[in-house]
């Protein structure tokens, strides 16, 4: 079960993929963007040294999603991605009028641009702040 505005439910696939195919989603940019851009999937490996549940998540079930929500095939998310970290850079990044803030003690920030790359991306540590920390105050 998963608590979802504070009561237990059961885990339903099918009901999230309709939630990330609906055009009226405004959530659904992020995984656009993680489908076609960032392949930024959160898996833990069996026999990595992952901290987490091993094998619970497989990098299939978010190449699934991409091909559900968009039709995106799993061969065109991988050639996309790849595009886009070789006009980009990936994590040698180099261009200009990019700041990349990161939260002190942001879970996340393993990640993060901690570095300036040059004169013309700055980095911005927030002290004490976490994920989101500036982006949605509670």
């Amino acid at each position: 079960n998963i608590q979802h505005m504070g009561k237990c439910t059961e885990p339903d696939y099918d009901g999230m993929i309709r939630f990330w195919s609906s055009a009226k989603n405004p959530d659904r940019t992020w995984l656009y963007q993680t489908c076609t851009e960032w392949g930024f999937y959160q898996t833990c490996e069996t026999g990595t040294q992952c901290p987490y549940t091993q094998g619970l998540h497989k990098v299939e079930v978010d190449l699934d999603i991409c091909s559900k929500a968009f039709g995106f095939s799993p061969t065109q998310v991988t050639y996309q991605i790849q595009h886009a970290l070789a006009i980009y850079g990936g994590s040698n990044i180099q261009s200009s009028r990019i700041m990349f803030p990161n939260g002190q003690i942001d879970p996340w920030q393993a990640n993060g641009v901690l570095e300036s790359p040059n004169a013309d991306e700055p980095v911005l540590m927030v002290e004490g702040a976490s994920h989101h920390f500036w982006t949605h105050p509670s």
